[in-house]
């Protein structure tokens, strides 16, 4: 062999290695990337949350504001204790959402899921929540709205839309 194939040789072997350790480092940016946009979801969910159990304390401890609430959303309660179940009931159905789409993007475990799934069942057996969910269905996913309505009853759809 020539200095010159030896070379060239030499040359090829070390384009082959820098594609292969190129290929490694684009490897690692992207466990990297999707390692941080899923450390973003769960911020933005924890966020989320922590608005929502500020919105809750508000509610509970002033029963004007959860009536106000209410009203915005066209649901006329006739007692403080009234307008405090029926805000816990949105608050939640917000839970029950969250839940729900974060199961649909593949977030939560599945034997939580499962658990999960019976509570909602299991609130839905109140009637407040059945009354409440014919006025709170539009501020919900749909997709959400329709796995209520097949999981808890088929017919809640075409109740009045009264709370």
């Amino acid at each position: 062999m020539k200095v010159s194939d030896w070379i060239q040789f030499a040359s090829l072997l070390g384009l082959v290695l820098a594609l292969f350790f190129n290929y490694l480092q684009s490897r690692h940016i992207s466990r990297q990337t999707e390692h941080q946009a899923a450390t973003t979801k769960q911020a933005t969910l924890q966020g989320l949350l922590a608005f929502q159990n500020g919105m809750a304390e508000a509610i509970f401890h002033d029963p004007e504001l959860a009536a106000w609430h209410l009203g915005a959303k066209g649901i006329v309660v006739s007692s403080d204790l009234e307008a405090r179940k029926i805000a816990f009931i949105f608050l939640r159905l917000n839970a029950h959402e969250g839940f729900f789409l974060s199961h649909r993007r593949g977030e939560l475990d599945e034997q939580f899921w499962i658990g999960w799934k019976q509570t909602i069942a299991a609130d839905f057996t109140v009637e407040e929540y059945r009354r409440t969910w014919t006025v709170a269905r539009n501020y919900y996913a749909p997709a959400f709205a329709r796995f209520i309505e097949e999981l808890v009853r088929p017919d809640l759809k075409a109740a009045p839309a009264e709370a």
